[in-house]
């Protein structure tokens, strides 16, 4: 993530510049023009089109993880010392992860939020949405 959110920044300052160029020229204390508020308009809408696919672009080429949760159960794994560690080690980076990042701004949404969930479908929903597993409830609750 922190790989694509690099890339993204440093895509929407090009983008920016362009931006600049293409923009109409209001004078100082004038309001624009009703062409020129449509044309402000699609520029934007065209850029946010552009951000929008070079993150998916930025997606594919990060491509899938996987992570092996078996490695902490006490099971005979096909896997050596070396691989069983370094699966470890991406579990424990991913749980940092959520709990330090995701996990903090689900809380933060929940707390801004109006329609926040009042039962068990709409909780699971909720955190489904954010990409965090249910079992993580309980740490959420303390």
């Amino acid at each position: 993530m922190d790989f694509t959110r690099t890339k993204i920044q440093d895509y929407e300052k090009k983008l920016q510049i362009e931006m600049l160029e293409l923009m109409p020229k209001i004078n100082p204390g004038e309001e624009a023009t009703e062409e020129q508020k449509k044309q402000i308009f699609n520029i934007n809408q065209d850029f946010n089109v552009k951000k929008i696919q070079y993150f998916d672009e930025l997606m594919r080429e990060c491509g899938t993880e996987v992570f092996n949760t078996n490695v902490f159960k006490k099971v005979k794994l096909s896997m050596s010392e070396d691989e069983i560690k370094f699966e470890e080690d991406k579990v424990k980076k991913l749980s940092n992860y959520l709990k330090d990042h995701a996990i903090t701004q689900l809380i933060k949404n929940m707390q801004k939020n109006e329609g926040v969930p009042t039962d068990s479908a709409s909780i699971r929903d909720f955190f489904h949405s954010t990409g965090i597993n249910m079992r993580y409830l309980g740490y959420i609750a303390d």
